[in-house]
């Protein structure tokens, strides 16, 4: 669903709230968005509204995100919620080449991130990427997720490795869902859908395509605000 409109994908949404009513018992009861409510959001290009539009991806600005997520989230805080998560982490694609980011969401893209912006896993370079460890908490949305946002320390041996200005290095990979284990710690009295488990990844390789520097400029110029 690239090139969405504005109309069209709020529309989308509110098209499905009947479905998260009727789903709200089993989210709270699984403490997940159930599977079948998971599939319909990703089919309405709702877990990737601000991919870019070079890698097929609608690239929406971000008050009409913000309107979907209203939407659902009036339905449901924990579906707008992990709505709003994957939505906000699909923008970090753009910092990944066009051609990493087609192969990654595949075409039609089909992205559905979950992950951590804390710095709780380490980076140890390797030939042609890093090996990568880690334990993430809060992942909202991780069960229906095909690719982890993890948030790294850089290491060099058994230390961290150090900037210019003497802070530890931080860089963000992407790691496949699979590769990663879930650990079950989400039990909650609110917002138990959101399904917000720990996450562990133990000695993944990552290529250095698919990771970045946070410092570094978006690739694709993303157009987040509405005209």
């Amino acid at each position: 669903m690239s090139h969405l409109m504005t109309d069209d994908v709020v529309t989308a949404a509110l098209g499905l709230v009947p479905c998260i009513y009727a789903a709200r018992e089993e989210g709270e009861a699984t403490r997940r968005v159930p599977p079948a409510l998971a599939e319909a959001l990703a089919a309405a290009g709702l877990f990737q509204m601000h991919l870019p539009h070079s890698m097929g991806g609608p690239e929406l600005p971000s008050l009409t995100a913000f309107r979907v997520i209203e939407a659902l989230s009036k339905a449901d805080g924990s579906v707008g919620w992990c709505t709003m998560i994957a939505t906000a982490v699909s923008l970090f694609a753009g910092w990944l080449p066009a051609d990493v980011g087609r192969a990654i969401c595949g075409q039609p893209p089909n992205l559905r991130v979950a992950g951590s912006l804390r710095p709780q896993g380490q980076a140890y370079p390797v030939e042609g990427g890093y090996r990568v460890r880690g334990h993430w908490n809060f992942a909202s949305g991780i069960t229906h997720a095909n690719w982890l946002h993890c948030s790294c320390v850089v290491m060099n041996g058994a230390t961290p490795r150090q900037t210019p200005a003497g802070t530890p290095e931080t860089r963000a990979l992407w790691v496949p869902a699979e590769a990663a284990t879930i650990e079950d710690t989400w039990s909650v009295v609110g917002m138990c859908g959101t399904g917000s488990q720990d996450f562990i990844v133990d000695d993944v390789f990552v290529p250095t395509a698919h990771t970045f520097s946070l410092g570094a400029p978006h690739l694709h110029q993303a157009k987040l605000l509405d005209p």
